[in-house]
């Protein structure tokens, strides 16, 4: 009998543990980081826009709604990211300044863990370098694009706005890149095209920072405790009944 009391509180344990909140798609830190390192996910959209607004926050709303719509709740060390950006330049904002300037200390990687650029700056192997060590051509749940795809950016191989060209500029026409690219700068000023026409987005997630590997006790979800209750009530109650069947008393000892 007290095997089977051990149990029940086993499997209740294990309820509160696995209570933390489900993720949809999982991000893995890529190899070669170590803890603390800053870095950032870079990926192509699964859903297009038109380049007509000369808002950003447009842009950084179309991303998050694709990311929501396509991947449900996405993860990294057990937390939600939430606030992606689009990458791209508009009259008012530079690509470069909405991912917070030309950070040397940053990496950015693919989702399956391919490394794109060693540092968000202009310095060779840097995102706006002109050459990137991988071409941007994943989705952000790791899959590859199945052909190469054109991308609004209203950007130079900088990262700076195009002039007359940007998202949503007075102009018929607006700057775009192409996923085919890794040299050059054309990953993200390859051609011009209308702006209404729909083309997907290259979108980064927040800085990241890699975590130790955790050694706490997992955090525990208030919400469990109701579903974990009535766990405990319906094991004893069991132990009950068979506790009456016997005629045995059961001594339970802290």
């Amino acid at each position: 009998m007290n095997h089977f009391f051990r149990l029940c509180v086993l499997v209740a344990l294990a309820a509160v543990g696995a209570s933390r909140a489900s993720a949809d798609l999982v991000l893995s830190t890529p190899s070669g980081l170590n803890t603390g390192d800053h870095f950032r996910f870079i990926f192509v959209t699964g859903s297009t826009t038109a380049a007509t607004s000369s808002d950003i926050t447009t842009y950084d709303t179309f991303v998050r709604n694709s990311v929501s719509s396509l991947y449900g709740n996405v993860t990294y060390g057990g937390s939600a990211i939430t606030n992606w950006l689009a990458v791209g330049s508009t009259p008012t904002v530079n690509a470069k300044n909405h991912l917070g300037g030309y950070s040397s200390s940053v990496s950015v990687w693919l989702p399956n863990g391919t490394r794109v650029a060693s540092s968000l700056d202009t310095a060779t192997g840097g995102l706006w370098s002109g050459t990137l060590a991988h071409k941007i051509d994943q989705y952000l749940n790791g899959s590859t694009l199945g052909s190469s795809s054109s991308t609004w950016t209203g950007s130079n191989g900088e990262g700076l706005a195009l002039a007359s060209y940007e998202l949503g500029a007075s102009g018929s026409f607006a700057r775009r890149g192409s996923t085919d690219y890794a040299s050059g700068g054309g990953w993200i000023s390859f051609g011009l095209m209308d702006k209404p026409v729909s083309f997907a987005m290259y979108a980064v997630s927040p800085e990241l920072i890699v975590q130790a590997a955790p050694t706490s006790v997992p955090e525990i979800d208030p919400a469990s405790f109701g579903s974990v209750a009535a766990f405990l009530t319906g094991a004893f109650g069991l132990i009950e009944q068979r506790r009456r069947r016997r005629g045995t008393a059961i001594a339970v000892t802290p």
